[in-house]
């Protein structure tokens, strides 16, 4: 196939020069922007974990004093079933 236009051979260098580099870029682009989107989301959920793991460290933390606190009271010291009642309720 002959290009005997100017025109046409001007058009096809100008369309190759300019999707060439374009398509290299917004293929560069997406992979940079995949693989620090991926950093991110990982980076965020070690960080959510990490706030999870300490809220039910408090949480056992706060359950274990509750049952200090009880076993120490007298009603439970007492092993009187009307006195326990009201803890098991």
């Amino acid at each position: 196939m002959k290009i005997h236009s100017l025109r046409t051979k001007f058009a096809l260098l100008f369309l190759i020069f300019f999707f060439i580099p374009f398509g290299l870029l917004t293929f560069l682009s997406v992979s940079m922007s995949k693989g620090m989107l991926g950093q991110s989301t990982i980076s965020h959920l070690q960080n959510l974990v990490e706030v999870k793991k300490m809220a039910i460290d408090q949480w056992l933390k706060e359950r274990i004093g509750d049952g200090k606190a009880i076993s120490e009271s007298q009603e439970i010291k007492s092993l009187d079933p009307m006195r326990i009642e009201p803890y098991l309720t």
